[in-house]
């Protein structure tokens, strides 16, 4: 095509899409959307267009086979026994349709090589680099992080911070930084009584395990030789904490606000590697939390010990045994993914993909380009191997669709979390957009084709259903929000679709039995 030629096809398209904004505003509201559905088949030509994806347009089609509707069941390597579940269950109903619906299971080609143990957080495959120092005591008083003279550096103080235990530790004291302290005697001089209060809270249930006080007499008597006044526990010395526990040490004060950079010569402790076994995970300000980073100056502090020391070590000497095991257990599974390849032809390997977690949206964007490439295809449903899919009923649903719809069941003002399986590393707001049900929700062939085409630009974040609300927030899909999807595996509402989760064979096959019987998810009364 010669530059004159695109660049008139380029004003075509600008004004097409125009003109379905117009729409928007002005026309009648089916119109507008299969005009911006037109519009969206355009301009990816001109502004994005992965080498991996040809451009989708209507006269491509024809020789694709034509599906109403695409059922991708994100899954895991190890999770053969939940893709046998549905393989027993619900998979059986696409057989009464069998020119209309096609099923595909898809996840990573590869296994994380790592033992759960050995890995920062279990949804990454990120090893955890940790050692012992030979001449370390289980005695020996440990920080955080350490003052270093020569490095001066601003960063943004912080009046919190969360951690991911990944070994017992012992509590000793809690610590609040010299500068926070002099500035809250500052603000309330006339109050020199007045306390600043850190707390050693427990994230998801927001319970305060431990709550130490400062008062502004210890800046008279106490010398910070590290930026920092410590003080002992109330009524024990020590508190021990378990491996995987997940903490918060915060400020309680909302009066405290540092809003300026601070000076401050903070490194950060890597006396056991560069992860350690205290991992730094969560900053917070005033309430909103970021993924930690190494550039910021916390106001608070600990000091704690490793009292299974011996322990540790054995611990460590152990990894590359641990890590062997792994390698075998990923070994039997593959036999069990061939025979399921031989068996049933229904698994799409994404390839150049580590199976984990955080990984399942990036393979949901591989399956949706390959689904692209087969078929000419309307909708296409996307939910875990731990839902349940009444196809038979969701098929009419879908016969008067409208263009760019995106149907589930929505819910709005979800928190991001950053603590636990659930930790948010890539989205920095404090709340998500619009959220499907993490049961299933149903994308028409647009707005698959706007995510296949874009692909190499989207960021996953913590879970398929999250990533899918950020990708679509941009926009504006038609939303239907249906009250037949849920995820409450308890409700027993007639005329369910989709639903779960369903995550033992127990309850995928009580479902299944209900459903054969009297046409609910529950058993019949």
């Amino acid at each position: 095509m010669s530059t004159q030629v695109k660049n008139l096809s380029f004003l075509f398209a600008f004004f097409f899409c125009l003109g379905s904004v117009m729409y928007q505003l002005f026309g009648p509201a089916q119109v507008a959307r299969d005009i911006l559905s037109g519009c969206l088949a355009l301009l990816p030509d001109f502004i994005h267009t992965p080498s991996t994806v040809s451009p989708v347009l209507p006269s491509s089609l024809s020789h694709l086979p034509h599906r109403s509707l695409i059922i991708g069941i994100a899954s895991r390597y190890h999770q053969h026994d939940r893709r046998q579940r549905i393989r027993r269950t619900w998979r059986k109903l696409a057989a009464n349709f069998a020119d209309s619906v096609e099923v595909f299971f898809f996840f990573p080609e590869r296994p994380c090589e790592l033992d759960p143990y050995w890995r920062v957080r279990d949804s990454l495959c990120v090893p955890w680099h940790v050692f012992v120092p030979v001449s370390l005591s289980d005695t020996a008083p440990i920080r955080p992080s350490r003052v270093q003279p020569s490095q001066v550096r601003p960063g943004r103080p912080y009046d919190g911070v969360g951690f991911h235990l990944k070994f017992p530790i012992a509590v000793q004291q809690i610590g609040i930084a010299q500068k926070a302290l002099r500035q809250w005697a500052r603000a309330f001089p006339e109050d020199p009584g007045r306390n600043l209060t850190v707390q050693l809270l427990e994230p998801a249930t927001r319970d305060v395990i431990l709550s130490v006080n400062f008062s502004q007499e210890v800046l008279a008597k106490a010398n910070a030789d590290d930026g920092f006044f410590y003080a002992p526990l109330p009524h024990t010395d020590e508190e021990l904490f378990p491996r995987h526990f997940e903490g918060v040490l915060r400020v309680v004060q909302p009066e405290l606000s540092l809003n300026q950079s601070l000076a401050c010569n903070l490194i950060w402790n890597k006396m056991f590697g560069d992860d350690g076994i205290l991992h730094l995970t969560t900053l917070y300000a005033q309430g909103i939390s970021i993924p930690f980073h190494p550039e910021t100056c916390p106001l608070v502090s600990l000091v704690y010990r490793i009292p299974e020391l011996v322990e540790l070590k054995q611990v460590v000497n152990s990894h590359g045994t641990q890590n062997k095991c792994q390698d075998n257990k990923n070994k039997n599974t593959l036999g069990k993914i061939v025979e399921e390849i031989e068996d049933h032809e229904d698994i799409i390997f994404v390839p150049e993909l580590t199976d984990t977690q955080e990984n399942v949206p990036l393979a949901f964007l591989h399956f949706a380009k390959l689904a692209l490439e087969r078929y000419n295809f309307d909708f296409m449903l996307v939910n875990p191997d731990d839902s349940f899919i009444a196809i038979d009923r969701l098929l009419p649903k879908l016969q008067n669709e409208f263009s760019l719809s995106w149907r589930s069941r929505f819910h709005q003002g979800e928190p991001v979390i950053r603590y636990g399986s659930m930790f948010e590393r890539n989205y920095m707001g404090t709340h998500y957009p619009l959220m499907p049900a993490d049961a299933g929700s149903v994308l028409s062939r647009d707005l698959v084709t706007f995510l296949a085409r874009n692909s190499d630009l989207l960021v996953p974040f913590r879970d398929l259903s999250s990533s899918l609300a950020v990708w679509l927030a941009s926009i504006s899909p038609y939303i239907i929000d249906d009250v037949d999807f849920t995820d409450d595996n308890q409700t027993c509402a007639k005329n369910l679709v989709v639903q779960g989760p369903f995550r033992d064979k127990a309850s995928m096959n009580g479902a299944w039995k209900a459903y054969s019987q009297c046409g609910r998810l529950c058993p019949c009364s």
